[in-house]
């Protein structure tokens, strides 16, 4: 008797594959009956086709990404037009000497529209002297940026010291400063002291004399005021 490997059952030595299981049996089995031992042999199982393959499934490729958007396109500013720049650039303009942006603490009104009618001459801080315009309106006298009359170089001068103002005549008034305004010799702490021609003002640490630029020109501006 031949014994399956597989499934242990017995069959005749005569046959070829299990009875029981159909396992290919040859020589190489050993016989329950007592025969001489024989030499063992690999049993090959045919492949069955509703055996499971346990191997492991390769990853799938990632899918493919969608492509980057262009970088955006940088402005040519030096391609300006009529100079061989393209349409849609833009070009770079410097502000105009008109405009209306104007940088703080400057003065409101443009320096030149007002009309220049007196001067104050100083030997102050200079000894071949120094003239500084005085225009319609208020003109304003200190250290700051803001002022018609600048003198940087008085340290006893405030940021806004004094001003001179003329619309019918010409008036003199301190801003409450630290260095004081005198005319004439006399302190004065009023904002409107009426001036005249060749008055004699200071200023902080700076002495003045004023000077109007034309008397009957200025009398033709009073008379229409």
């Amino acid at each position: 008797m031949k014994s399956c490997p597989r499934c242990s059952g017995f069959s005749p030595d005569t046959t070829q594959s299990c009875q029981h299981c159909g396992t290919v049996l040859d020589e190489g089995v050993i016989s329950r009956a007592g025969g001489p031992p024989a030499r063992t042999t690999t049993v090959v199982e045919p492949r069955r086709s509703d055996t499971l393959d346990l191997r492991p499934t390769p990853p799938s490729p990632p899918p493919p990404s969608a492509p980057l958007p262009p970088p955006p396109s940088v402005p040519d500013a030096s391609a300006a037009p009529g100079k061989g720049g393209r349409r849609g650039h833009t070009v770079y303009m410097p502000p105009s000497a008109d405009s209306s942006a104007r940088a703080p603490g400057t003065p409101t009104t443009p320096a030149g529209a007002r009309k220049v009618i007196a001067i104050l001459v100083t030997y102050s801080w200079k000894p071949e002297g120094q003239i500084f315009a005085v225009r319609e309106g208020r003109n304003l006298i200190g250290r700051g940026a803001e002022c018609d009359i600048q003198v940087p170089d008085d340290p006893m001068l405030s940021q806004v010291n004094s001003h001179i103002t003329f619309r019918q005549n010409f008036v003199l008034g301190d801003m409450v400063s630290m260095g004081g305004t005198d005319l004439n010799g006399s302190p004065i702490e009023e904002q409107f002291r009426p001036i005249d021609n060749h008055s004699a003002i200071r200023t902080g640490s700076t002495h003045w004399h004023f000077v109007i630029v034309d008397p009957d020109t200025l009398s033709k501006i009073s008379s229409r005021a």
